[in-house]
């Protein structure tokens, strides 16, 4: 890349930064449809109990019911979940019944228990999430069904013949699972946040930059497209007749009749070079970073060429961090 492509590139926004945000949010877009017609249709097609599988979305059509439930399940530090005895004209089924359940099957029940005349209910049909019966469940249905039957009829060992494996919790919907569609669009969603927010920041910093710097701009262009420009690729600075360019963040732009002083400061881990930065400090006292380059060895070779090179763009500059050139600047800001 050469010298005016670079200076060009820093005035784009980053194209791949907006590319990337929109192909995450599409992925969260298509994952809530997605998950939104699995929902659906689960929603409007539930499997009769007895043919149901754990976790799936079922009914019972019911026609008598216990009218008191015998047994709370779920965990009681969440929700207490009544269990309710019914039946389906052919099968007995544990059902744990929300009060939108109960709301529907009270007609039900005035009718069962009520002395008076009534007319004959039709069945119910309820729906809820085939859930695996618990032990401690079993041996309450059990307890509870003799009771009533007067006699032992339900054992450990003929429990499935009668209840079978599952029971119906209408307190789990599919509805219930978008927890899950959260938790799985959380990641390209922030990602996307991310990008957006990246790509949002440096056309920010685009715009403020052609503010600051309107006033010398038409002359920093010329002297990017002149003949002794020099591009440093590895440190993203460019070096022009009268101007320093750093290009990382933006466009930041250096007069060189602002600069007072120069030096190259190198930070270690461990006594490994890791970075090596150029400082200038300008006339308004203020210190600047540029010229950023990893510590391979061939960036710190070519970053002591393009230190050299600004340095010769300097000659009324103080160059080097030394107590002279640090008091020589206390000295020159002393004043001001």
């Amino acid at each position: 890349m050469n010298t005016k492509e670079a200076f060009a590139k820093s005035l784009k926004p980053n194209y791949l930064f907006l590319s990337l945000a929109i192909f995450f949010f599409t992925i969260t877009i298509f994952i809530g449809v997605m998950y939104y017609h699995i929902i659906k249709e689960e929603l409007e097609n539930p499997v009769d109990l007895l043919d149901a599988k754990s976790g799936e979305y079922s009914q019972i059509n019911i026609e008598f019911l216990m009218d008191d439930y015998f047994a709370e399940a779920g965990n009681p530090e969440i929700e207490t979940k009544k269990a309710y005895i019914v039946y389906d004209g052919k099968y007995f089924y544990i059902a744990c019944l929300n009060e939108e359940a109960m709301d529907k099957l009270q007609y039900m029940l005035d009718y069962i228990y009520s002395e008076e005349e009534m007319q004959e209910p039709e069945p119910v049909l309820i729906k809820g999430t085939a859930t695996y019966i618990p032990d401690d469940l079993k041996k309450m249905t059990i307890e509870s069904y003799n009771e009533m039957a007067g006699r032992e009829v339900v054992n450990e060992d003929n429990f499935n013949d009668y209840f079978g494996s599952y029971y119906l919790d209408t307190y789990l919907t599919p509805k219930d699972n978008i927890s899950n569609c959260i938790i799985i669009c959380l990641f390209p969603l922030i990602m996307g946040l991310i990008f957006i927010s990246a790509y949002q920041i440096k056309k920010n910093n685009i715009k403020k930059s052609l503010i600051k710097y309107s006033a010398c701009y038409d002359k920093v262009l010329r002297e990017v497209n002149g003949y002794d420009a020099v591009y440093y690729d590895f440190a993203h600075t460019i070096l022009t007749k009268s101007y320093c360019l750093f290009l990382a963040n933006g466009l930041e732009i250096y007069d060189y009749q602002d600069i007072v002083w120069i030096y190259a400061h190198t930070f270690k881990y461990n006594g490994i070079v890791t970075k090596k930065s150029l400082y200038l400090v300008t006339k308004d006292a203020k210190t600047h970073e540029v010229g950023i380059v990893s510590g391979t060895k061939k960036n710190l070779i070519l970053f002591v060429e393009m230190y050299g090179a600004l340095a010769n763009r300097l000659p009324h500059a103080l160059n080097g961090y030394t107590e002279e050139n640090k008091t020589k600047i206390k000295a020159m800001f002393k004043n001001q």
